[in-house]
């Protein structure tokens, strides 16, 4: 008797983890991220949670807190005690929230399968490269995906600017949200400068 293999195209593993990410009512994502400036060297790193349901999310971490509905997104820096509001493209969404682009890639990227690494869990994983398209201000994103759990470990935005954002992922886990996380609690944070753009 024949047993099938598990498909290995790249559509086929990015499929699965969005199959995986269909199931869960909501995300909660612990990660880290660090970002290389290549002209200057610099190199600024940051610990941090997101949690999303569809295209909506949540995201904190020390340098900025922000909240994405669907439509609004509110972006809190601390630092300056203030709230940028903006209504952004979906493009924008995909580089401040990477995991929004494995849903409709199809769209606007290519994927190709460059090879197998091992994860931070020390298991065996898939690289995929995201090119996109069409012009885009991201030159290329690099997925590493967990053969056995099919979660992304490792995230890496290379940008036309020089610049790289690499998120590993620490923790994935299941969480139920409602509609108001992914608002700005304004109640909360009553003595903040609000900028519309």
């Amino acid at each position: 008797m024949c047993v099938s293999a598990i498909a290995t195209t790249p559509e086929a593993i990015i499929n699965r983890t969005n199959e995986l990410y269909n199931k869960l009512s909501g995300v909660e994502v612990h990660f880290k991220a660090d970002i290389t400036t290549d002209k200057s060297g610099s190199t600024h790193n940051f610990d941090g949670t997101i949690i999303f349901s569809g295209d909506k999310f949540v995201l904190h971490s020390t340098d900025m807190h922000v909240w994405y509905d669907g439509v609004t997104q509110w972006n809190y820096k601390p630092k300056n005690n203030e709230v940028y509001v903006s209504r952004p493209e979906k493009s924008e969404m995909q580089k401040i929230n990477p995991f929004m682009l494995l849903k409709d890639y199809k769209k606007d990227w290519k994927a190709a399968l460059t090879g197998e690494s091992t994860s931070i869990n020390a298991r065996q994983a898939y690289d995929i490269a995201l090119t996109p398209k069409h012009k885009d201000d991201i030159e290329k994103i690099v997925l590493q995906i967990e053969k056995t759990s099919s979660m992304p470990t490792r995230i890496t935005l290379y940008m036309l600017n020089e610049t790289c954002n690499t998120i590993t992922i620490k923790n994935i886990t299941e969480k139920k949200t409602a509609p108001e996380e992914f608002v700005f609690p304004s109640e909360k944070y009553r003595d903040v400068d609000i900028i519309d753009l």
